[in-house]
């Protein structure tokens, strides 16, 4: 009879500490990076505190295989084939264009009806707080909402330095943005400012706890030269980018110069480094694939060449360093570049050569170099993913 006893005891408190658990879902609905990242970033920075249970979901993952594919391969075409009808309904899209946002809702509504299954599981296993961190599922879980299919709170992580109307809905209780520029545009979408936190945008917590260390530090650890103008391009995991061009420009312009070449999967580029770097004189290359320790590849850097994605920009702001884009796509890439290149801390330049020479005055100009520094420090918020848990939770 004892032995019973405590076993309904032992059963009774694990119970109850799982029903104490706050359920905390981050969800987006993406095949690629950024969205995903952020989600992850604040899962793991939310499962560190007691008693939370936090899980990332991508919505993806309830649709039928059939549309899932559709909108995979959907995507994919129109941004290969028809790029002007891509940047034109991004371009309706950051102008606030009701009609824009009428149709993207009634095809966002379509998928809805196709996710059931997800809206099933809200309303079984009833979360605490919903986290989007892509527009499409702040629109699909708003749809819910308004609808009294479910009434769980909804907030929202905006995971670049430019916004559309499309993150604008009025079933989001609570938006975190990177600048004040972002949460401009969301009330100008319409989103009420009390609603808006400018929190900057979550990095994972094990990059956000990695120490600052010096450019020269970073360089003696890599074995480079602590003395030459270091420029590291990054063409994210697929490796993409001008490194040829940007290489050549570096060696005419004949002056002493480091150049880290992050090509990820691109192992036709980096060949193509490696062929060319016993011809240069000027210009000493080092070519990686995926690395481990990435950031110390961004704390070697003096400039850095690269796309203006959300996280990217994130976290090279983290490690103090300014940036060059070359020739941002047409539509939101261009958009979010200049709402950066504003703040005081990258340029955007029109060509490889404009980029090779801005990153080389940035590299090697210790006024410049102050410049940036002092414009990073305004905007940069490197404990976003800590101040946004606990933000969530305390709401």
């Amino acid at each position: 009879m004892t032995r019973l006893i405590i076993a309904l005891v032992i059963v009774f408190l694990l119970t109850s500490t799982s029903f104490a658990q706050t359920k905390v879902w981050l969800v987006h609905s993406s095949h690629t990076g950024g969205h995903r990242a952020a989600a992850k970033a604040m899962a793991k920075a939310l499962n560190e505190k007691e008693d939370v249970q936090a899980e990332v979901i991508n919505t993806m993952d309830y649709l039928p295989k059939s549309l899932k594919w559709l909108q995979k391969t959907a995507f994919a075409v129109l941004t290969k084939t028809m790029p002007d009808a891509k940047k034109k309904a991004f371009e309706s899209s950051i102008e606030g264009k009701e009609t824009a946002k009428k149709q993207a809702i009634r095809w966002l509504g379509v998928k809805a009806w196709f996710s059931r299954k997800f809206l099933k599981r809200i309303q079984r296993e009833k979360p605490d707080f919903i986290v989007s961190t892509h527009s499409q599922t702040n629109v699909m879980i708003g749809i819910w909402k308004k609808h009294g299919k479910i009434n769980v709170p909804l907030h929202c992580i905006v995971t670049d330095y430019n916004t559309h109307t499309m993150w604008a809905v009025p079933w989001v209780n609570r938006y975190y943005v990177a600048t004040d520029f972002v949460k401009e545009r969301l009330v100008h979408y319409g989103v009420e400012r009390t609603k808006i936190l400018v929190t900057g945008i979550p990095t994972s917590p094990s990059f956000a706890r990695v120490p600052l260390v010096s450019t020269e530090q970073a360089k003696n650890l890599l074995n480079l030269s602590p003395d030459l103008p270091t420029i590291t391009m990054m063409g994210g995991s697929l490796g993409y980018g001008p490194y040829i061009k940007v290489v050549n420009a570096l060696e005419e312009r004949g002056e002493p110069v480091q150049f880290l070449a992050m090509c990820a999967k691109n192992e036709s580029v980096r060949a193509e480094l490696e062929a060319l770097a016993p011809t240069l004189n000027h210009v000493r290359i080092f070519t990686y694939g995926f690395v481990d320790r990435f950031y110390r590849f961004m704390d070697a850097a003096d400039a850095v060449i690269t796309k203006p994605g959300g996280l990217t920009v994130t976290e090279l702001l983290c490690r103090r360093k300014p940036m060059i884009f070359i020739k941002p796509a047409l539509g939101l890439e261009k958009h979010v570049a200049g709402a950066i290149e504003e703040l005081g801390v990258a340029h955007v330049v029109d060509t490889a050569e404009g980029g090779a020479f801005r990153a080389y005055e940035e590299a090697s100009n210790d006024q410049l170099q102050a410049e940036r520094l002092k414009a990073i420090e305004a905007c940069v918020r490197p404990t976003a993913v800590f101040d946004i848990a606990d933000l969530i939770l305390q709401y």
